[in-house]
């Protein structure tokens, strides 16, 4: 009787907790990025990017309380890691490094290749065609950001040529073998470029784009370079904490293919 009891309840309270579970609040991190997250200087409130609007487009739909939270990408991670809210990246790059402590979604955006960016009087890369071959000249310092996946290739390129893997603990600005790390955002790291602090870095030509189209001092001081072998631009998922409910993963994938189509 006792037993028939237990599973009646359990019956009663399994939708309750499937329900609560979904219906919780999901926090969206981002950081200012154009043109992927773009504020209003005026407000601060967050108002524009490719990336916002996709997103934007798919939570309105989900009938589940979200909001946009600005938050450092290190310390985003850490608490994904500490699986006790339901909080998402809103720019990731599928790693298998980090699958064993979160959940990726289908992707919702598609960057166009990585270029290296580097000053418009530094000849040293003419003579390169692939990344591969940059990064193994240490005369020349590569510029990343501590803790970013660059997606699987590059991942690996910086774990074999510069021995760095993106979950490091290290925080030494220069760590030799041609890099240096730096916490700031990519339109900072891009006056390091100009102010000779590194000589290159990589990014998304959609992202170059739009800094050159938009600042008169970079559009004349930095130039880009196209690579042999990056041909095809990151996807971009929701990286989220394990403690979002799987039928809620679910949802936001069916929406994401539904409003944005199979990226």
């Amino acid at each position: 009787m006792k037993l028939l009891f237990f599973f009646f309840i359990k019956m009663i309270l399994s939708p309750l907790n499937l329900m609560a579970s979904e219906n919780e609040e999901i926090i969206i991190h981002y950081q200012v990025r154009p043109p992927y997250y773009m504020i209003d200087e005026n407000t601060k409130n967050l108002k524009d990017g490719t990336l916002f609007k996709n997103l934007d487009k798919v939570f309105k739909n989900l009938n589940v309380k979200y909001e946009f939270h600005e938050f450092p990408a290190a310390r985003t991670h850490i608490v994904i890691k500490e699986n006790k809210l339901n909080v998402c990246s809103g720019y990731a790059i599928l790693s298998n490094i980090r699958k064993n402590y979160g959940i990726y979604s289908v992707p919702f955006y598609q960057d166009k290749p990585y270029i290296i960016v580097t000053r418009k009087d530094d000849t040293r890369f003419d003579k390169y065609s692939t990344l591969n071959e940059i990064m193994l000249d240490y005369s020349l310092v590569m510029l990343v950001k501590f803790r970013f996946s660059y997606g699987k290739y590059v991942d690996e390129l910086l774990l074999k040529n510069k021995k760095y893997t993106i979950d490091s603990s290290r925080l030494e600005d220069d760590l030799g073998n041609g890099l240096k790390l730096t916490f700031v955002e990519n339109s900072n790291m891009l006056q390091q470029i100009i102010m000779n602090r590194a000589d290159y870095m990589i990014m998304s030509e959609n992202e170059f784009s739009y800094f050159k189209n938009n600042s008169i001092e970079m559009n004349k001081n930095l130039a880009f370079k196209k690579v042999n072998d990056i041909k095809v631009g990151n996807k971009r998922t929701l990286f989220c904490s394990k403690k979002m409910d799987g039928n809620l993963i679910k949802k936001i994938n069916k929406l994401i293919i539904k409003n944005l189509g199979n990226i």
